[in-house]
């Protein structure tokens, strides 16, 4: 392990830290270091100039929350001997006293303003401040990745479109054999282009410096086979002492001699060649002496070998045409290379890849903004170097360049590895390159080791982190045998990207001691006896897996886990600490069977990408469908989803002679739906009748009201609740309902363009990640993950099943791209040339391509394998069995260790699946009746769909602001509170939540705060006395303050926040405020008003600020999003009424009371108060009947509007939305106001 020398970081560092080793300890203690000035030749720190990169925003608020948490421990009391003994030994060596307490408190206050974040956001504050003249719009807005996506997609098709029309041949021939969009089964020019643009881009690689293939290279492969088939001519010749062959031999040759490219397919030549063989009639493919065996070698390289390994001359032939067509794929990827460019700075917006490309342009292009932003920092960490692309590794480069002799000036071309040196002491880089899985995503496991070469070149240490604090002696020991043999170098040596097991730097050492003996590491056999099919193998494997760990969980099981990883003592296992890690979840249904049969409780945590799953994949369909009512695929899956919940029999009967489809059941009606079961026949009717508000509403409502509709209408979110991943796909509706209010927000297309790109990624390669979850669920239930949702967590008892499983490989399309070797098309020829049209060509060139990429794949998978198994604490539990055509899966793998190393196979305990005993029966107190659970189901369904009777609960509690549009007009509360509907161009509605600026990929939290609540959480925490201090220091304070909240300025709506506080201050009522003790101005008082008289009834709400006036006068002050309406504060006089009665209970009877509101959104932000203090007693009877009157519309689903005079006198910004002709309407509009 590293020791206090080198994490005081006084060189530059790549510390390779082991799986469960303490890095992020390792990465606090370095920041101690730092701060405490504890490295030679230096002084401390200011956390101001700390830069830690990590690559999700839950990882970076992770990291600062450790650091708080270790400075918090030195802040609160006098440190122990004990305690940071690295620290200690840092500052002793050089002679210096261990900062006092004072020190600490005035570092963990400053924590804040330290640059803790991720590669996105840190690009983002670089380019917020990028000077004038940059080319860059410091007010640029961040795509989400759904935006991202669907705009190249768009860009793309345009840049085809254009060659198309401009007739240019070579597209129009690309186009017609790759076809223009592709389908589920194969990918089309478009998506060609796409898929491989975004890969330049994550390389910071410009289109123009693709590789392509050399078109004398592809003659010259040519040639050579044209002179080898005479070569062999010239064989049997030589050979043919009796002249059998020479009749053949010399048509041969005739058609060979002065054979090009350009006239292969000329009659007289390769099908003059075939037609040789055919007319002669000799097999000749058994034959092995000569002259035979060169005849033999002859026919392949005319017809080609069974087994597909001999190139023929219609391959070359077929390369040699292909390669301007590589050309000419190339030009079309730099044409949407600036088309995109274009596209992006006219909508002055950025993407996540364009984010990173944008900062390294402008950090290499300008030395003087450069250095600039250099001085920004005094140290840079970052963690997770492994998953690191090329273009990551420029930005570091160019951040961690050396300040003398700086900056640099560096040309596009250069490389800059050689072209920077780095700053002495300034660099940390952190990772384990054994966990690099991500190449799917663009990261380049090799980068890693480039710059870890660097720093020691130029007198860095790379050192490692190799005590490991997570699992048992018997499991490392395990892992450091098995992987020594699995983790090695390819055929011919090691490439960049093939990570070697080095032991003197990989083996992890034990710091647990051992509870249970080993070994701990069991193999679950399974009889292949009568089993013919990978699927047979499967089952047996999982039925087999789940009794395993129903035993290992039964009262009585002999306790395996320990309590405490300091000591020996051992418990018994629980479902909770059992991780079962899938490479993918193609099989997942098979093994969730088989615990369900053995009652295991267990939850999903899905690792398919946002776009794949289900409940989004449901939702899209519903979009598409009212989008094309004629839409079949999506009508039926939404049959079948939750949102009417119809059984496969069900659709079968609606299947008429047409078909399943919309107009079909509609037309059919009542006497279609009879024959269905009733409760599925009710769910139909009830959507069917749904289905018509909801197209009519489409484009009025906005994607995210819609959406927010069909889920009261169907009860979908409560169906969901019923799956075995509630908790995922709960928080994927949530994620999907802020990405439509993204779009609605920008208005960046409706309904029908956000279904068309919903069903467009979601055959995309998953980048999207799923919705964070926040619990950690059922202690009971064993969890069911991808082993990569499980990077950096860990578990007593790991289970890894399938291993057996063969692999998809990504090398089988038209278009392949590789990092070293460039693009490549796979050759084709014209359907006229071809004997068959099912014919596939190869190139020499392609087949390079293809077989690095297969090489690249075949490291990672091995990589994971290893992610997979050292997630274990514990106990490790392996199963599968060796499959068809998986020759070099993780079990063959495994298998071929233990039979090499004895060692190793005394650490695993094979258990024979036959011999495992029966696990003990489950004693049911009562026999279940299939009709009664089909019946329960049935209710359940009901329950969840059914519309509620009208019945108001007996105690209700509503937020009073909701109470206030409930009592200006109901269908305002529902458009406002239910749906969340935008007011668009109407100063004094409420604007719509802000989306996050900074979207990570692997971290969709909560939303970013808006600005108005950016505002009301810094006024919480301010010092009205910065009222009046002049504007410069008090700027540099409230800078200061949003840092401490945990904010950067350059997070989206800081800035704004801030100006809006600014002006805030400049009030009057600010001024007056900053006379008035601390102690006595009251903040964020929330309150549960309880209203007299009848049922139990109460207001929720919060009253920003209570102070008591130098007159004795109490006030209220309320912070309202919106601006101020052109009825002043009686637009508000229900909800304030509420906030005084609620702020009349904290004041005495005898002092005056006085409320009022700040309009954030208005231009004056002085507040108004009303004018005396009301009768507070009819505000609460009239808030009283309010209330239970929204409950009861709530129950009932009824939302009345009002008629257009009355919505005009209340200026109302949602009059368009119920009277859109601008006629004064009655009551009737109901009816449909009680369908949304």
């Amino acid at each position: 392990m590293s020791d206090a020398l080198t994490l005081a970081l006084e060189r530059n560092l790549a510390l390779l830290a082991g799986a469960g080793a303490g890095k992020t300890y390792s990465l606090v203690t370095m920041t101690l270091h730092l701060l405490a000035g504890a490295r030679e030749g230096f002084k401390p720190l200011r956390p101001a100039r700390l830069g830690m990169v990590t690559f999700t925003d839950k990882a970076a608020a992770e990291m600062r929350a450790r650091v708080r948490a270790r400075l918090d421990v030195l802040v609160q009391e006098e440190p122990k001997a004990s305690q940071e003994p690295e620290l200690r030994a840092s500052l002793e060596r050089l002679g210096l006293p261990f900062p006092s307490r004072d020190t600490w408190r005035s570092l963990r206050e400053e924590l804040g303003s330290a640059s803790i974040g991720t590669f996105h956001s840190m690009c983002g504050q670089i380019l917020r401040r990028a000077p004038p003249g940059s080319g860059v719009d410091s007010s640029f807005d961040v795509l989400d990745e759904l935006e991202a996506r669907s705009l190249v997609l768009d860009v793309c098709e345009r840049v085809v479109l254009d060659a198309l029309e401009s007739s240019d041949t070579l597209v129009r021939e690309l186009c017609a054999e790759m076809t223009f969009s592709g389908s589920d089964f194969t990918e089309g020019l478009v998506s060609s282009l796409a898929e491989l643009y975004g890969k330049l881009r994550e390389e910071g690689l410009p289109a123009a410096r693709a590789r392509v293939s050399d078109p004398g290279e592809a003659r010259e492969s040519f040639d050579a086979l044209v002179e080898k088939c005479l070569e062999l001519c010239g064989t049997v010749s030589e050979h043919d002492a009796k002249g059998e062959w020479r009749a053949l031999r010399e048509k041969l040759e005739r058609a060979l001699t002065g054979l090009t490219p350009e006239n292969v397919f000329a009659p007289e030549r390769l099908p003059a060649l075939k037609l040789a063989f055919n007319e002669d009639g000799r097999d000749v493919r058994r034959l092995k002496k000569e002259p035979g065996n060169s005849m033999k070698e002859l026919y392949w390289s005319f017809f080609g070998k069974s087994d597909g390994t001999v190139l023929t001359l219609e391959d070359v032939a077929a390369a040699c045409r292909t390669v301007p067509f590589e050309a000419t794929f190339r030009a079309l990827l730099e044409q949407v290379e600036t088309r995109h460019a274009e596209e992006l700075s006219r909508r002055n917006a950025l993407d996540f890849t364009s984010l990173l490309v944008k900062t390294r342009d402008l950090l290499r292009d300008l030395p003087d903004f450069r250095r600039q932003m250099q001085e920004r920092f005094g140290a840079l960490m970052v963690d997770e170097f492994q998953d690191t692309n090329r273009l990551q590794l420029e930005l570091v480069l160019l951040l961690a360049e050396k300040r003398e002799e700086g900056p640099r000036a560096v040309k596009p071309e250069d490389d800059l590895v050689a072209a920077l040196p780095l700053e002495p002491a300034f660099l940390c880089v952190v990772g384990d390159r054994k966990q690099s899985i991500y190449e799917f995503r663009g990261a380049d496991v090799s980068v890693f080791e480039v710059l870890a070469r660097k720093i020691e070149q130029e007198g860095g240490v790379r050192d490692f982190l190799q005590h490991n604090r997570r699992s048992v002696p018997p499991l490392l020991d395990f892992f450091n045998q098995a992987f020594a043999g699995v983790l090695v170098p390819g055929e011919g040596g090691a490439r960049p990207y093939e990570v070697v097991y080095s032991p003197e730097g990989d083996d992890l050492l034990a710091v647990r001691p051992a509870p249970v003996p080993a070994p701990v590491v069991e193999r679950l056999l399974v009889e292949d006896e009568g089993i013919t099919t990978s699927g047979e193998l499967r089952l047996a494997e999982a039925e087999a897996l789940a009794r395993r760990l129903k035993l290992l969980l039964s009262p009585g099981a002999p306790p395996l886990i320990a309590v405490t990883r300091e000591g020996t003592e051992v418990r018994p296992l629980r479902g909770g600490d059992v991780a079962m890690l899938f490479r993918t979840f193609n099989h997942l249904e098979v093994y969730r069977q088989a615990l369900i049969r053995h009652g295991i409780p267990h939850r999903v945590l899905r690792g398919r990408g946002f776009y794949g799953a289900q409940e989004v994949l449901d939702l899209a369909s519903l979009l598409s469908l009212l989008a094309d009512s004629e839409d079949t695929l999506a009508f039926a899956a939404v049959l079948r989803s939750p949102l009417v919940g119809l059984s496969d029999a069900s659709l079968f009967r609606l299947a008429g002679p047409e078909g399943l489809s919309l107009p079909a059941v509609e037309k059919e009606g009542a006497s279609l739906l009879e024959s269905l079961p009733e409760g599925e026949r009710e769910r139909l009717e009830r959507f069917l009748s749904a289905l018509p508000v909801l197209r009519r509403e489409r484009d009025r409502l906005g994607v995210r009201a819609l959406l927010l509709a069909t889920l009261e209408l169907t009860g979908f979110r409560e169906a969901l609740a019923a799956t075995p991943y509630a908790e995922q796909a709960s928080a994927n509706v949530e994620k999907l309902l802020a990405l439509a209010g993204r779009r609605d927000e920008r208005g960046t297309g409706g309904c029908v363009t956000f279904a068309r790109e919903l069903q467009r990624l979601v055959h995309e390669e998953p980048t999207e990640a799923q919705a964070d979850l926040l619990e950690a669920g059922d202690p009971r239930a064993v969890q069911l993950l991808t082993i990569h949702r499980a990077k950096g967590l860990e578990w007593p008892v790991v289970v890894v099943p399938a291993l057996g499983g063969s692999r998809r490989s990504n090398s089988g399309g038209r278009v392949l791209f590789e990092r070293a070797r460039g693009l490549a098309l796979r050759p084709w020829l014209p359907p006229e040339l071809l004997d068959r049209v099912d014919t596939k060509f190869r190139s020499p060139r392609f087949d390079a391509v293809k077989t690095e990429i297969k090489r690249r794949e075949t490291a990672e998978y091995r990589r994971l394998l290893y992610v997979a198994l050292t997630r274990a604490q514990d106990r490790l539990l392996l199963s599968g069995g060796e499959e068809r055509n998986a020759a070099d899966s993780w079990w063959c793998l495994l298998d071929a260790r233990l039979d090499e190393d004895s060692r190793l196979r005394d650490l695993v305990e094979d258990l024979d699946a036959r011999t495992l005993p029966e696990p003990p029966e489950v004693d049911l107190s009562e026999e279940v009746d299939e009709a009664e659970q089909e019946a329960r189901v049935e209710t359940a369904w009901q329950r969840v769909h059914a519309r509620r009777d009208a019945v108001v609960p007996e105690s209700v509690t509503v937020q009073a602001a909701a109470v206030q549009d409930f009592i200006a007009c109901p269908r305002r509360y529902h458009y406002v509170h239910r749906l969340g509907l935008r007011a668009d161009g109407v100063a004094w509605e409420a604007p719509p939540r802000q989306s996050a600026l900074y979207v990570e990929r692997d971290s969709w939290g909560a939303p970013s705060p808006s600005i108005p609540d950016r505002v009301v959480a810094l006024v919480r925490r301010v010092d009205f006395r910065l009222a009046g201090t002049p504007a410069p220091e008090r700027r540099a304070r409230l800078e200061a303050l949003a840092r401490e909240v945990g904010w950067t300025v350059e997070e989206e709506g800081v800035e704004e926040a801030l100006v809006l506080l600014e002006r805030f201050l400049d009030t009057a009522c600010a001024h007056e405020l900053a006379t008035v003790p601390g102690a006595r101005v009251l903040r964020a008082l929330p309150f549960v008003l309880d209203l007299p008289g009848g049922a139990p009834t109460a207001l929720e709400g919060e009253l920003d600020l209570l102070w008591e006036t130098p007159e004795r006068e109490a006030r209220g002050l309320v912070f309202l999003p919106a601006g101020r309406s052109p009825r002043g504060l009686e637009a508000h006089a229900d909800f304030l009424a509420a906030v005084a009665l609620a702020a009349r209970r904290l004041v005495r009877e005898d002092v005056p009371l006085r409320v009022g509101a700040v309009f954030l959104g208005g231009d004056v932000l002085e507040p108004e108060f009303s004018s005396e203090e009301a009768n507070l007693q009819l505000p609460a009877e009239r808030l009283r009947d309010a209330a239970r009157a929204l409950v009861e519309a709530d129950v009932r689903g009824r939302w009345p509007g009002r008629d257009a005079p009355v919505c005009a006198g209340l200026a109302c910004g949602y009059v368009a939305h119920c009277h859109p002709d601008g006629l004064a309407r009655s009551n009737s509009v109901t009816d449909r106001a009680e369908a949304c």
